[in-house]
C-alpha cells in the first residue's frame, strides 16, 4: 500500500470502496447511455488525479471495482439500472466538485509538508559538515500538485455500444467516458 516515503495522504478503505463502486456505475451508466457524458467526464478526471494524488489499497479498490461492476452489469442486462443511473447522474455533479475540492485541499497540504520536509532535510545536510569542506546546498523540486496535468493515457474501446473513450491512470485505474 506504501508507494512513498515522503509525506502524502492515505485513503481509507470506505473511501476507495466508495470512489470504485462510483466508477464502476458511472461507467455502466455511461454504455446504457443513460449518463450526462459531461459530467462523467469531469467526474472520470478529477478521480483519476485523485487516485494518482493519494495512497490506496489498490486490492480494495479492484475488489470493490469488480464486485459493483458485475452487480451494475447484470442488473444492466434486466434493464433494472434506470433508477440507479438516474440518482447518480443527478448527484454526480455534486459528487464532482466535492471530490475536486478534496483534492485541492490534500494537495495544497501536501505542497506544504513536502517543502517542510526539504528545508529539514536541507537543514539536516548543512549539520553534516566537515570544517574543511563548505555547507551543502541541496535544491529540491517543488511540489506543485494543483497546477500539473493528469497524466492519464487516452485509448478508444470498442463496446456494445460502439467506441467509447477511456482513461487509464498511472495507477492503471480505467474511467470510460
Amino acid at each position: 500500500m506504501m508507494k512513498t516515503m515522503v509525506a502524502h495522504t492515505t485513503l481509507d478503505n470506505a473511501a476507495t470502496s466508495d470512489l470504485a463502486k462510483l466508477n464502476a456505475y458511472t461507467n455502466v451508466c455511461l454504455s446504457d447511455k443513460m449518463m450526462d457524458r459531461q459530467s462523467a467526464y469531469e467526474f472520470s478526471t478529477i478521480a483519476a488525479q485523485f487516485l494518482d494524488l493519494v495512497v490506496f489499497d489498490n486490492g480494495v479498490y479492484k475488489k470493490a471495482y469488480e464486485g459493483n461492476l458485475d452487480a451494475a452489469l447484470a442488473t444492466s442486462k434486466r434493464g433494472a439500472n434506470v433508477n440507479e443511473c438516474a440518482s447518480l447522474n443527478r448527484d454526480l455533479p455534486q459528487i464532482t466538485t466535492t471530490l475536486r475540492g478534496s483534492y485541492n485541499s490534500i494537495a495544497q497540504r501536501l505542497g506544504r509538508m513536502r517543502a517542510e520536509e526539504n528545508r529539514q532535510i536541507a537543514q539536516s545536510l548543512s549539520n553534516f559538515r566537515l570544517a574543511t569542506t563548505p555547507i551543502y546546498q541541496p535544491s529540491f523540486p517543488q511540489f506543485e500538485y494543483t497546477q500539473e496535468q493528469s497524466r492519464t493515457q487516452t485509448y478508444l474501446v470498442n463496446t456494445k455500444s460502439g467506441l467509447t473513450q477511456c482513461r487509464v491512470t498511472n495507477n492503471n485505474f480505467v474511467f470510460c467516458l
